[in-house]
């Protein structure tokens, strides 16, 4: 069961700078071209959040210099992730 967060987090980014977000729950979406993607967003992930054969694109899309943003613990979901995140993440307030 997604987290009751998420609906609210993929309405605000498309707020935050006035482009367009597209958003999937399915793993397979990220084994297709990201060509036209500026970013790469993984909000609140848990478990097995990529195929094998999807872990190549978003991390190429990075490397050719796109960007990549985590929210929470979605930031270390991959370890092939972690070396693009330069802080990493150090500690998570206990809110409410």
């Amino acid at each position: 069961m997604p987290h009751h967060s998420i609906p609210a987090g993929i309405g605000a980014l498309p707020a935050l700078g006035g482009f367009a977000a597209d958003a999937t729950e399915n793993p397979a979406a990220l084994e297709a071209p990201l060509d036209g993607y500026a970013v790469v967003v993984f909000l609140s992930t848990s478990g097995e959040i990529r195929t094998p054969a999807g872990r190549a694109r978003p991390a190429g899309c990075v490397e050719a210099g796109g960007g990549f943003a985590g929210v929470h613990v979605a930031a270390c979901a991959d370890p092939a992730f972690r070396e693009h995140l330069r802080g990493g993440i150090r500690s998570a307030a206990r809110l409410g």
